[in-house]
């Protein structure tokens, strides 16, 4: 579809990925790849979910669990746990993190209007300033969220300084 300049009029387009029971989404412009997890060093010091940091080619990746910054009860998973390596605005610059998710998804364009906004019941534990919206697929509510408004302040206020995006 073409809007009124001619251009190309597109909806968003998100990568879905499981945490426990929950089905979540990003905009896959922030999503860098994807890695198999392997060795996590652990960091002293460091806060719970900030798991250690994998190397991804030479440079240390910092690694969080969204699960524990989230605080979405751990389940058993049916899905291969991997690192889903985002870009996230750390105050003037980007930087790269990754957020070890219990299983990826699929990437699903999403017209506008079929995301919904989020009810503020039901979701206590989590800033609604992080969640997009909500989207119904085949009977499956995915939580649309907002990696940097997750992770940006976390990475300057925790020093993460993973590698430049």
């Amino acid at each position: 579809m073409r809007d009124v300049a001619g251009e190309e009029d597109s909806s968003p387009v998100y990568l879905t990925f499981h945490l426990g029971e929950q089905t979540l989404g990003i905009d896959v412009r922030d999503v860098r790849e994807l890695l198999v997890p392997g060795k996590i060093t652990p960091l002293p010091d460091a806060p719970i979910c900030v798991l250690g940091v994998v190397d991804l080619r030479g440079t240390p990746l910092p690694v969080v669990d969204l699960k524990a910054h989230l605080d979405i009860p751990s389940t058993a998973s049916t899905h291969e746990p991997q690192i889903l390596v985002v870009e996230v605005a750390a105050g003037s610059h980007r930087k790269l993190l990754g957020i070890l998710v219990d299983g990826v998804g699929q990437v699903d364009e999403i017209p506008a209007d079929k995301i919904q906004p989020c009810p503020s019941i039901g979701i206590s534990n989590w800033d609604s300033s992080i969640i997009e919206g909500l989207s119904l697929r085949e009977a499956e509510l995915v939580v649309l969220i907002r990696i940097d408004r997750i992770f940006g302040d976390m990475m300057d206020e925790l020093a993460l300084d993973g590698p430049p995006a």
